[in-house]
């Protein structure tokens, strides 16, 4: 048995001091796992679906389904989506607030709104309540997108400002 230990030994010595590396042994480093996807570029916001006509001041509750359409192949095409459709009696600032209860170990939806031109302002990741405002012009049709990746009960509130 010790000569077995000595053999062994001397064999990975051996190797261990050898100019070349053995075959056997990676020669590149792999690479990390990749992040989530950043914000996305302008002019890249979700695709337009069906979506629940709103006023400004409306508060809804409403939820995002299980069999609901996936609308933004650019940011996840797996995320489930919701999107309501705004006329904007004038212009001035609109704030949106989306409210949900967070839940331990799953991903928090996503909040976009999305000009008539298709330019998207993202929430950003912060908790509930999520919040993101734009510049709108009276009259336009903006759309308001909540992405999320299970299904979810929300609060939506709309401000002209």
């Amino acid at each position: 048995m010790k000569r077995l230990v000595l053999v062994v030994c001397t064999m990975l010595l051996t190797l261990a001091c050898q100019d070349r590396q053995p075959s056997w042994l990676p020669t590149t480093p792999t690479a990390p796992p990749t992040a989530p996807s950043p914000a996305p570029a302008p002019n890249q916001g979700p695709s337009p679906i069906t979506g629940t006509a709103i006023s400004i001041g409306q508060s809804v509750n409403g939820r995002v389904e299980g069999d609901a359409p996936h609308c933004f192949q650019n940011w996840d095409s797996s995320a489930l989506c919701r999107q309501f459709d705004l006329v904007t009696p004038s212009s001035g600032s609109l704030r949106v607030e989306l409210t949900w209860a967070h839940v331990n170990g799953a991903w928090d939806p996503d909040l976009f709104l999305v000009r008539p031109n298709g330019d998207s302002v993202w929430a950003g990741e912060a908790p509930t309540p999520r919040s993101a405002t734009i510049s709108v012009e009276a009259g336009l049709v903006y759309r308001i997108v909540i992405l999320s990746y299970r299904p979810l009960d929300f609060t939506l509130s709309t401000e002209l400002q």
